[in-house]
């Protein structure tokens, strides 16, 4: 899981590498650990990219999870 741009301020984009097709959970979480975005999406095998929207969150530290039914991976993301 790479994500970029950090810090961001409108986006964040997540590229992917997946082993095979299927469907990912995207949770964002803030320091509290309070649920702000949650999205389902389809990827291929592969290489795939997910952006996700930031505006109408505050500045501030959050934690993105992508998980399958297998993995589960979080990285944290600064909003500028």
């Amino acid at each position: 899981l790479n994500v970029f741009p950090v810090p961001a301020d409108k986006e964040v984009s997540l590229v992917v590498n997946m082993p095979s097709s299927g469907i990912v959970e995207v949770s964002v979480h803030n320091v509290l650990g309070q649920l702000v975005c949650f999205q389902k999406s389809s990827l291929i095998k592969g290489s795939n990219e997910i952006k996700i929207d930031l505006q109408g969150m505050s500045a501030g530290y959050y934690s993105v999870t992508i998980a399958d039914s297998f993995y589960s991976v979080v990285q944290q993301v600064a909003k500028m």
